[in-house]
């Protein structure tokens, strides 16, 4: 028989998910790939703890080597480029091509979209910008604290309003909450306005409950770090004496500059089954918009996480290859769970992960009914 190949492309949750269980099910003969620029595996769920002091870097990441199921393969590379038509992608480490691929590449901050937002902010989206918060925040004494979303979309939705509670609870901690006023301005109308309105209106009430205000529908034009101030759109400004900041999003410049990308660079995908529109391309996650039943699209890093239970696109392929799951090759729950634990000296705190991993099975059929879900590689499952 011969082997067939899955590239994966990008060694997120998502992808490292995805790769660990399509190796388990997969036939020992074929090849799982998985093409990643990072050596180590870093839990980004976790960076708003590293942001306040509650956690350190070592705690939050991993060789992604350890993570990866015995016989999945990595790449440790840059995709430069992706052919769907031909399965191909060009990398900093050469080419390869696959008889399915999967692409799981996110979304990357793009931090030079709106002026001045590189030099005035504290990132709490990158570990270094996480980590400068925290020693900021060693000798902060009082003043005005501002979250700010510098411009849509951005990816985990639930990020600002965690990360000002986080500080909210920190500043209470070192006694000094009452020294300090804490305002979260964000262009988006509500808080995780994919949730609905009534888990918007709950999120502002929490807030407000913990003296945090909240400023919705507050576009962000430029902001002057000499003056320490957020200029709005409209010409309103908002001064602050510590600023906590959420990049913007784009696609990756392969996925933009590929057949893939849309009209703002994501893939679309169908919802159920997360294809593309090419054959045997998959692409789950962030990189990813789906069209909802209303006819209107749904950016992934705005939206909750799907994991669709079946898949089409290669209905049969199974059957006619006889493929068999393979006994020995583990998604290895212990060593995800020992990353989201944050063992050798830190402290274990439930945090949620954000991988759309079972559809991207779909590019060999697999029998989705073991159902993988965060709960079954060793996360937290929150439904």
């Amino acid at each position: 028989m011969a082997r067939r190949t899955v590239l994966v492309l990008g060694g997120g949750v998502g992808g490292l998910i995805t790769a660990n269980e399509l190796r388990r099910q997969l036939d020992p003969a074929d090849r799982v790939v998985v093409v990643e620029r990072e050596g180590r595996h870093l839990l980004q769920a976790s960076l708003v703890w590293l942001m306040v002091g509650r956690r350190r870097r070592d705690q939050i990441e991993r060789p992604l080597r350890e993570l990866l199921a015995p016989r999945v393969e990595l790449v440790e590379a840059e995709v430069n480029s992706i052919d769907p038509a031909a399965r191909r992608v060009e990398t900093t480490a050469g080419a390869f091509a696959g008889d399915a691929l999967v692409i799981a590449l996110g979304a990357e901050p793009d931090r030079d979209a709106i002026p001045g937002y590189r030099e005035a902010a504290l990132d709490f989206f990158s570990p270094d910008g996480a980590a400068a918060c925290a020693r900021v925040l060693e000798t902060f004494r009082g003043g005005r604290v501002v979250i700010v979303v510098a411009a849509l979309p951005y990816k985990c939705p639930a990020a600002p309003y965690e990360a000002a509670l986080l500080l909210d609870d920190e500043l209470r901690h070192r006694g000094i909450r009452e020294r300090c006023e804490i305002d979260v301005y964000s262009p988006e109308p509500a808080p995780m306005p994919v949730a609905g309105p009534v888990m918007g209106a709950a999120v502002v009430e929490l807030m407000a409950a913990k003296g945090i205000r909240f400023h919705p529908g507050s576009r962000v034009e430029r902001f002057e770090p000499g003056s320490h101030e957020v200029v709005l759109a409209g010409g309103s400004r908002v001064g602050y004496d510590l600023l906590a900041g959420v990049p913007p999003h784009r696609a990756p410049g392969a996925v933009r500059e590929s057949p893939l990308g849309g009209a703002a660079g994501w893939i679309p995908v169908d919802r159920a089954t997360l294809e593309t529109g090419h054959e045997r391309v998959h692409a789950i996650g962030d990189v990813t918009t789906i069209t909802l039943a209303n006819g209107k699209p749904r950016r992934s890093p705005a939206a909750r996480p799907r994991t669709p239970s079946t898949a089409s696109a290669t209905a049969g392929s199974r059957r006619e290859r006889g493929a068999r799951r393979s006994p020995s090759a583990s998604s290895s729950p212990s060593r995800i769970r020992r990353l989201r634990s944050g063992r050798r000296g830190g402290r274990g705190m439930p945090e949620r992960c954000s991988s759309s991993a079972r559809g991207s099975a779909a590019a060999w059929n697999v029998d989705w009914r073991a159902r993988v879900s965060p709960s079954a590689a060793g996360w937290p499952d929150y439904g």
